[in-house]
Formats: C-alpha cells, structure tokens, sequence
C-alpha cells in the first residue's frame, strides 16, 4: 500500500449507485478529509496491536484514513447495500482489511477479542438514535475492550466527559465513567457531513481507567446512581423514600451511611460517592443491579 488511491468520495459513490442516507441507520457519511485523518491518528495512538474495529464503516472514508495511517481494520457494516461497494472501493487493501456485513450493536467484543489476540480499540461514527447504548456496551465490555475513538453528538460527547455538579453529568457519565477515562478530540460541525446534520458533532476518546472498586461494588453503585437519577431534581433523601417506600427519616439515614449530605442530588455525586451510595443500598429489599438495556438518560 506504498501508494494509495484517492479517498472514498461519499457524495460521489452515492450518486454512482444512485444511493441516498438511510434514516433508519442514521446515516449522514463524514467527508471532511482532515477530521478522518484526526480520528485515524488518535485510533492509532491507542492500539497498541495495530488492530482497531470500525463501527459502521459507510462508504469507508473512515477506513480509508485507518489504513493509511498502517493500521489493519476489522470493518463492521450492516447495510447491505453498502457492502459490495465497500468491497469495490478497497480491493488494493488486501489482508489490511477484513469486512463483515453484521450488525455493530450485536457484537461481542469478549469473542472479538478473543478471535484477535487481545483487548480491541473500536473507532466510528456512532448513529445518533443508537450512541447512548452502543456507549454503555462498549463501557461494559470490560477487558475486551481497550480504548474507543467515536463520533457523536455534542450534547452526547458533552455528558461522557463530565464532571459532577455540571449539568452536563448524568446517568450516561456514570455508566461510561467508570470504565474510561473520556477526552474531547474535536467538534465537527454539520457541514463536514453528507447529508448535513441539524446538529454539531465531536470526536471523543476513551480510554481505560484502572477500576475504583471491584465488579460487584461497581454493579451495585450503578444501581444506585439509576436510582438517584430516575428523578434527579429530588434530593437523594426524598429518591430513596419514594423508592423504598420508607420514610423520610430512614431514608437520610440511609444517606448518611453512604457518608452524603441528605440534600444532596444525583449529579453531585462522584463515582466513589456511588460505591458508598452503592454499599449501604445493596442490603435494602428490591434492589439490583439493572440491565444496560433501561434507559441512559439524565
């Protein structure tokens, strides 16, 4: 691959094959050459075997960047009109390039990982509708995975990195915050797009963080912040009431245990907060840790 061909040209491939952006997929194709060469250059920071995974791999001007900076990319896409077009386009790369037609939101990143020698690094433009839960999975993959270079929308990227007593922090930053540590990239602006998104987007980083607290303690803080946060402009004390059935006394004893103001709210919590929060709940009747699949909200 010592001289490459030009890049992919979405807008072009799509008139050739007489394609338009599937809403469904959330598709809207990056085209801006500098920001594809930006995500490639971080995927390769962090993936120390050369291997990264491409999450929706489109019309591949994502992957065209990941090959060209050496890295061999496991591309996955689930439009199959897309998939011969891809195949097309990237005859040249050869073994540097293995695409599979499958879903990105069923994978199994402990037999990916498996299958590839080691913890993987996934990179991509997460569709919109779907961000929030493919980050959650990618949080909970655990030592399958380890470091993500995605795209997403602002107000998304906004809640991974934040920081508690923001507005900004909810439930999606605690869920993902106890697996990486996240970065901001840089923004991407609608007109890098085809077709052009009504919102900003920006490239984030995750990488893994040494755990704060062993799996079953961070399971039962989890559950503890779905908790705080199923009405997070209520104080822990009046939370825990409402959903103990207990009273408001019990419930600020119950708070002060954790080692927490009684007045305190959910997005004034740190994560160790949460292993305290998590601690004193985990003997209370009905509660467990709940499934990635509820909500990620607030």
């Amino acid at each position: 691959m010592s001289t490459l061909p030009l890049p992919p040209d979405p807008r072009a491939l799509m008139k050739e094959f007489d394609l338009g952006a599937k809403k469904s997929f959330g598709q809207n194709f990056l085209k801006d050459q500098s920001v594809l060469r930006v995500i490639a250059e971080a995927a390769k920071l962090r993936a120390p075997h050369g291997v990264v995974v491409e999450i929706g791999a489109g019309l591949g001007a994502l992957t065209y960047h990941l090959l060209a900076v050496g890295l061999r990319v496991v591309a996955i896409e689930r439009d199959r009109d897309l998939v011969p077009i891809l195949r097309r386009e990237f005859q040249w790369a050869g073994e540097a390039l293995d695409l599979r037609e499958m879903d990105a939101a069923k994978l199994k990143y402990e037999l990916l990982a498996e299958e590839l020698g080691g913890p993987v690094t996934m990179v991509g433009n997460l569709p919109y509708q779907i961000s929030s839960r493919l980050l959650v999975a990618l949080a909970e993959a655990g030592d399958a995975l380890h470091a993500g270079v995605v795209m997403v929308q602002k107000e998304v990227a906004e809640r991974v990195v934040a920081s508690p007593r923001t507005k900004e922090f909810g439930l999606l930053s605690v869920l993902t915050q106890y697996a990486f540590h996240g970065e901001f990239v840089r923004m991407v602006p609608p007109e890098s797009f085809v077709p052009r998104p009504k919102v900003t987007s920006a490239v984030i980083a995750l990488n893994r963080r040494d755990p704060i607290a062993d799996n079953a303690e961070v399971d039962q803080a989890i559950a503890a912040a779905r908790i705080a946060f199923s009405t997070r402009r209520k104080t822990l004390r009046r939370v825990l009431a409402n959903r103990f059935k207990i009273s408001s006394e019990a419930a600020g004893a119950l708070v002060g245990q954790s080692g927490l103001s009684v007045d305190a709210r959910a997005e004034e919590l740190s994560l160790e907060d949460y292993v305290s929060l998590g601690r004193v709940l985990s003997d209370m009747p009905g509660f467990a840790r709940k499934t990635s699949k509820e909500s990620t909200g607030g």
